[in-house]
């Protein structure tokens, strides 16, 4: 039976013991149990046990509990707890019969005595500096004549349980470059082509129906005829240059090539009525440059010997005496010479300005006569990014594949699509030229190398350029974006 009742009081204590530890005790003996505080969604809920029945408090004093959402900067204080001594609670009580006008509906009050279990919860918005706060509880001791004995802060519970902030990845569009192209001062365009005409023999007069001299005339009627009619162009130079293969004498053909340009000037003259000073004429006798290019590209079983000869110091006579002894002369005669019997042209001419509304037309019939920089105001003249927009551009890099800015340009289109292959193919070739830096900063981020993005930007920043500033501040963004989700696992 003694040991029954050790065993029972041995229960007994850790029952006792373990209410203790759940309990926490706070000044003046006063014990809180069962604290929580949380945040569900922009709410923020207080739940506590207040036992002030053990308070250290003499009848005439009483205790003011004001719990608190307390930060470095911020402090919400909730409704309070008045706990008072007996003689303070009736003494109070009879004030407030006759003074109806301090009564507060938002004060829990009290006597000692009554105390033992206070539940208290209150819920109220959540707000971000909350994040970092903790729940305490201020204690005032009051004593007669409302003097205040002492004030104590008690942090309570295991702090406030807040949700993980759910942290969205920034939506960035980084700001693509559009480089303005140079004004040009005067449109100055050319056409180039090849006649390869025909003369009967001993003549040096061109028949428009012999063999196939239509064919090859109608080549240059064409073009000149477009010009003539176009009030857009005025031509401002033909350039004629005569050649002959190098079969026969250098002195003959020397002769024939001269005549053979001096055929076709008089040709274009009587059919196009043109002033004489529109012509510049030249000839080469033995188009052996030609002729080289062929046989470098060939594959004739004795090209090495044939490239021997070609290059060799030999006067024009004694190496077409040499080519006439190696096996491939016949093919050379046969296939290969006819190309060489030409006359080149080239047709200078100048395009005048257009207006904004009259390049909208000539971009979709004759894109060459626009420059870089119309196409460039015709293509802002549409939104940003519609398809007008970016049609434009390819068109402009399509008639212009050369040059720097059009390449630029067709790839900010790739990258406003996303395509970071086809803007390496434009912009790969140019990442010395200042002007690519912006989008080949973009290019870069668009395919996760922060790092050489950040190097280019900072570069083009440095060069003045303000769309690289504004991506350097969305790569901020994105670092800091990618730090938080670091820091919250």
């Amino acid at each position: 039976m003694k040991k029954k009742n050790i065993f029972l009081c041995m229960l007994a204590i850790l029952f006792f013991t373990n209410n203790i530890i759940i309990a926490q005790r706070i000044h003046n003996n006063i014990y809180v149990n069962d604290a929580k505080a949380w945040q569900t969604g922009n709410k923020l809920s207080i739940e506590m046990a207040v036992d002030g029945s053990k308070a250290n408090l003499q009848p005439n004093e009483a205790i003011i509990l004001t719990p608190a959402i307390k930060a470095d900067n911020n402090i919400m204080e909730l409704p309070k707890i008045v706990i008072k001594g007996s003689t303070r609670y009736k003494a109070d009580n009879r004030a407030r019969f006759f003074d109806k006008k301090n009564t507060d509906n938002n004060i829990i009050l009290l006597k000692k005595s009554e105390s033992s279990k206070i539940s208290y919860t209150q819920t109220l918005s959540f707000e971000e500096w909350m994040r970092t706060a903790t729940f305490t509880i201020k204690q005032e001791l009051i004593g007669c004549a409302e003097c205040k004995k002492n004030e104590d802060w008690d942090s309570i519970g295991d702090g406030i349980i807040v949700e993980q902030p759910n942290i969205s990845k920034p939506e960035i569009r980084f700001t693509i470059s559009y480089i303005a192209p140079k004004t040009e001062a005067v449109k100055n365009r050319d056409y180039e082509g090849s006649a390869f005409l025909d003369f009967q023999v001993g003549k040096s007069v061109i028949i428009p129906d012999f063999r196939n001299n239509f064919k090859e005339l109608s080549k240059i009627d064409d073009i000149l005829g477009q010009l003539k009619n176009d009030k857009n162009a005025t031509i401002t130079s033909i350039n004629l240059c005569g050649y002959a293969s190098p079969e026969g004498s250098y002195e003959l053909n020397n002769r024939l090539s001269a005549s053979r340009t001096q055929a076709l000037k008089n040709y274009l003259q009587n059919r196009y009525n043109f002033d004489n000073s529109l012509f510049n004429t030249n000839s080469v006798a033995e188009d052996w440059a030609g002729l080289k290019k062929i046989v470098e590209e060939s594959y004739l079983p004795d090209k090495d010997k044939l490239m021997e000869i070609i290059n060799s110091t030999l006067s024009e006579d004694a190496k077409e005496q040499k080519l006439k002894t190696q096996a491939s002369y016949r093919t050379l005669l046969n296939e290969h010479f006819p190309a060489l019997r030409r006359v080149d042209y080239k047709l200078d001419y100048i395009v005048r300005a257009f207006s904004i509304e009259e390049g909208k037309e000539i971009v979709k019939t004759k894109p060459g006569q626009m420059s870089l920089n119309e196409m460039f105001l015709v293509a802002n003249s549409y939104e940003k990014g519609s398809n007008e927009f970016k049609e434009l551009f390819d068109i402009a890099v399509r008639v212009y594949p050369k040059d720097v800015i059009a390449n630029i340009n067709a790839a900010a289109i790739e990258l406003e699509k996303g395509d970071t292959a086809a803007a390496h193919r434009y912009l790969d070739k140019y990442q010395d030229i200042s002007d690519s830096w912006n989008n080949l900063g973009i290019l870069y981020a668009l395919e996760g190398n922060m790092d050489k993005a950040k190097e280019f930007f900072l570069k083009a920043q440095i060069n003045g350029s303000s769309e690289a500033s504004e991506n350097l501040e969305k790569v901020k963004l994105l670092e800091n974006y990618e730090q938080r989700i670091i820091n919250q696992k």
